[in-house]
């Protein structure tokens, strides 16, 4: 869907934005009402060592005056993303399991659409981990499989919170916690590369 006229692309898109804050403001209420949150886990009676959870969101972006070059009028795009996990652990051993799902719409024949926006059912995750600690208390951890991490202060490896997609690695992860909170990480990552991006169709979230 594409516009010639900025004053009519302002105003369309700004109503679909309104629409989508009031959406979000009523869920937000709604939520601020229960005392007690709904829980799928509790809802299905999993055991303690099975673990089940998931969450969803739409974000909406947009823009006027186009900036690329060859580009006119404005852009827009609306995506939608579900992510469910299931985690069993063990006496210090844990195997995870996580799926993503990202598609969009709302975008014009001109939006450049990759992996980085839209990334249609692909796991996530899929780990065997192991946990423990030493006799002087320190915290131990291995991880191996593909799986997302946030390192420190986020700026040199990090699970994206804006974007819609997030980045996966292939690998091994090692980790020594002191209890003075001492920490050493230790990693051999591959990045992965979204399943999407071999498939024009599932790359317009189709």
């Amino acid at each position: 869907m594409h516009f010639q006229s900025g004053h009519q692309s302002i105003s369309k898109r700004g109503i679909i934005g309104r629409v989508i804050v009031l959406l979000c403001l009523a869920c937000s209420s709604a939520k601020a009402d229960n005392a007690k949150p709904w829980r799928l886990q509790e809802h299905l009676g999993l055991p303690e060592w099975l673990r089940f959870n998931g969450n969803t969101r739409a974000f909406y972006e947009t823009m006027d005056n186009q900036f690329r070059v060859g580009g006119i009028g404005g852009d827009q795009l609306l995506t939608w993303r579900t992510m469910l996990k299931l985690t069993a652990t063990k006496n210090g051993y844990s195997v995870a399991g996580e799926l993503v799902d990202v598609r969009g719409t709302l975008a014009d024949t001109g939006t450049p659409l990759g992996t980085d926006d839209i990334n249609a059912l692909e796991p996530q995750q899929a780990y065997i981990g192991w946990n423990g600690s030493s006799e002087a208390g320190d915290d131990l951890g291995l991880r191996f499989g593909r799986q997302t991490m946030n390192l420190g202060a986020r700026r040199f490896l990090a699970r994206n919170i804006f974007r819609s997609t997030i980045n996966a690695f292939n690998g091994i992860r090692a980790r020594w916690e002191r209890p003075d909170k001492m920490t050493l990480n230790a990693f051999y990552f591959l990045l992965t590369e979204g399943f999407s991006s071999y498939s024009t169709k599932l790359s317009q979230g189709v």
